[in-house]
């Protein structure tokens, strides 16, 4: 709403050429209309510019196809999260779903059942026979 309204004012503040208006505000009025056409159309080209820039280029090409591309191949995890992310994605068996197989994990150089690490979730617990 405050754009609309930044926009509204700069473009009434752009065509309106009154005495009064331009001494109350200290402003030099263009001299043309022609001219203060030709300036409401560069704002309107470059707003227009701007969003296509903004939508397609920054964040169509830069951010959804360079920008994973380059942390893939050029520059690999770099932050901890990254790290226990690829480990994740290179695991077979990860994450859990339906019947697991492996009920236990190590940690450290103890044993310990995975009920007791994930007591919530339904994958591991057991069933009784």
């Amino acid at each position: 709403m405050w754009t609309l309204s930044a926009v509204a004012c700069t473009i009434f503040m752009t065509l309106y050429a009154s005495a009064d208006f331009a001494e109350r505000l200290n402003l030099k009025i263009a001299p043309s209309l022609e001219f203060r056409l030709t300036m409401v159309g560069v704002m309107v080209f470059n707003c227009l510019f701007c969003y296509v820039w903004e939508v397609y280029f920054i964040d169509g090409v830069l951010f959804a196809k360079v920008l994973p591309w380059y942390k893939e191949r050029v520059r690999g995890p770099h932050l901890p999260f990254e790290h226990i992310d690829e480990e994740l994605r290179s695991r077979a068996g990860w994450p859990p779903i339906g019947d697991c197989k492996n009920n236990e994990i190590k940690i450290g150089e103890r044993t310990h059942s995975l009920q007791d690490v994930f007591p919530l979730s339904p994958c591991f617990v057991r069933k009784s026979t």
